[in-house]
């Protein structure tokens, strides 16, 4: 998913959210786990962020979904957290 789209994806979550909200939630989930496998892992975890920030615009994406899916009061973890940690320690 193109880092330009994320601004939309949060967009389009909500309204998706008010027609169903298993859907929105389901739709969330699955995109915080590609997008540390996909856009994390296989963009920047050997690598420094690129010149436009897109790892840094990824890490705020998926802290993002995270808080969009709790405060809808869903407990989850992503299958692969813990390489988003990783990765995001590396930022620091």
């Amino acid at each position: 998913m193109p880092i330009c789209a994320f601004e939309e994806v949060k967009e389009y979550l909500n309204i998706m959210f008010d027609v169903d909200e298993h859907v929105a939630i389901h739709t969330a989930k699955q995109l915080c786990e590609e997008c540390i496998s996909f856009q994390l892992v296989d963009n920047f975890s050997e690598k420094e962020d690129d010149e436009f920030d897109n790892k840094k615009k990824s890490l705020e994406f998926i802290e993002y979904l995270l808080e969009w899916i709790a405060e809808k009061y869903v407990d989850y973890t992503p299958y692969n957290y813990n390489v988003y940690r990783e990765i995001k320690k590396e930022m620091k």
